[in-house]
């Protein structure tokens, strides 16, 4: 048992078990109380070790001894620090507080990972991380699921939003789409995978959040296309992966029209177009009082309005470097409770912080991944149970896209290290197929 135990961890390397830790971890942060207590703080110090151990390792057992693989993933990370030092530099000639630059680079910090996955992980590896995620997934849609029925069912003007911390984090929006992924690519029927789908994707249902659902069903848009395109290939089990997707599809539609018959998901879209005042009453778009100071109504349209207005405004003043990273902002007739450090829209937060380098760095990296995923579609065999992580990635990437234009998801780590997984797997298996070629 000991022998088979070292072996395992010498094969998969100690950079492999560090990055699995964290992934956990990770999963376990968001799920508890958002007060500093000292589990939470323990947990947070752990993390943090973690992280620095990891970069240490690579940097050792890597670059010292195999140097620099300059790539395109490589040249990706290096750009973007690049950004946020330059932005950086710029606040802070501004006048924005060193305090604030830090807190709005830290939670980028770990795009650095992508690096380190592409450049020190295998191929089968990085699919087990994917895994993983998947699996874990479930357990936080569960609790989602549980929160909605000790506090939600039976109550009209409660959501789970309301008692459990980060209820709108995209963790069980992934996990649908992997899981998914899993059961249409696997040979055999593995209902678990399927199960697991309906699950995350109930509790997606359940948050009641419009942003989060309209993200998951993008998500499972872009994963149906490539499958079909997949289809369209010789060598493919067409009648056998077609039936797989029908059933996905159909399981899930079912899971969507019942919960919108029968949660208040559906009278929420009706509110997509209104705010509410001061009183928590809802007004429409032509109030009375022009004077009239908006809080923020979670998944308010109007409210997202305002902000982009702001930061076009802002945007305008400082067209090529933008406001610098860490810029608190404070919009005329919105409510936040004080100056804040984040916009709803990833776009908007771009050109207000970044500027015109900011916009053209995204663009530039947004066209370097639809050009992959076009030679990519031509390149592979048309077998999906061979490969198929580059198509999953790009769904689960497009997904996380639509999410941060409509939530603040961004700057939270989660975001930033699931992102930086479906990256680097995306990059991977573009190498593979590259070296085939």
């Amino acid at each position: 048992m000991r022998f088979s135990i070292q072996n395992r961890l010498k094969n998969s390397g100690v950079i492999y078990i560090l990055l699995l830790m964290q992934l956990m971890l990770l999963f376990i942060l968001p799920s508890m109380d958002g007060r500093m207590n000292k589990i939470r703080i323990l947990i947070y110090t752990l993390f943090a070790c973690l992280s620095v151990a990891t970069v240490l390792m690579f940097l050792k057992e890597n670059w010292a001894k195999k140097g620099i693989n300059v790539d395109g993933s490589f040249l990706c990370v290096v750009g973007f620090i690049v950004l946020c030092a330059i932005s950086a530099l710029w606040g802070i000639s501004r006048g924005t507080p060193i305090s604030d630059v830090v807190r709005g680079i830290l939670p980028f910090t770990w795009f650095c990972y992508i690096v380190i996955i592409t450049q020190a992980l295998q191929q089968k590896q990085i699919e087990n991380m994917i895994r993983l995620i998947g699996w874990i997934s479930i357990f936080y849609a569960l609790r989602i699921i549980t929160y909605y029925m000790v506090y939600v069912f039976g109550h009209p003007y409660q959501r789970v939003t309301f008692h459990l911390i980060k209820a709108t984090s995209m963790i069980p929006m992934v996990g649908s789409v992997i899981l998914g992924f899993f059961y249409i690519r696997k040979k055999n029927k593995n209902k678990k995978y399927l199960f697991g789908t309906l699950v995350c994707f109930i509790a997606v249902m359940l948050t009641e959040t419009k942003s989060m659902l309209m993200a998951l069903v993008g998500g499972w848009i872009v994963l149906g296309i490539g499958v079909v395109i997949y289809v369209r290939k010789k060598g493919v089990d067409k009648k056998k992966l077609v039936r797989k997707v029908l059933i996905v599809e159909c399981c899930l539609l079912a899971c969507m029209v019942i919960l919108m018959a029968g949660t208040n998901l559906g009278k929420r879209w009706k509110t997509m177009v209104s705010i509410s005042d001061n009183n928590g009453s809802i007004e429409g778009n032509e109030a009375e009082e022009p004077e009239k100071i908006v809080t923020v109504d979670e998944g308010s349209v109007s409210v997202r309005i305002i902000e982009l207005k702001m930061a076009v405004k802002s945007f305008i003043n400082s067209p090529i470097f933008g406001q610098g990273i860490g810029y608190r902002w404070q919009a005329d007739g919105l409510d936040y409770g004080g100056p804040v450090l984040y916009m709803h829209n990833i776009l908007a937060y771009i050109l207000m912080d970044f500027g015109i380098l900011g916009a053209a760095y995204i663009i530039i990296i947004l066209v370097a991944i639809i050009r992959m995923n076009a030679k990519m579609l031509k390149k592979s065999n048309g077998k999906i149970e061979d490969g198929g992580v580059f198509l999953l990635s790009f769904s689960v990437i497009a997904m996380a896209f639509v999410y941060a234009n409509f939530f603040a998801v961004f700057r939270s780590i989660e975001f930033v290290i699931i992102c930086s997984v479906f990256f680097a797997a995306m990059a991977v298996e573009y190498k593979k197929y590259d070296r085939i070629e």
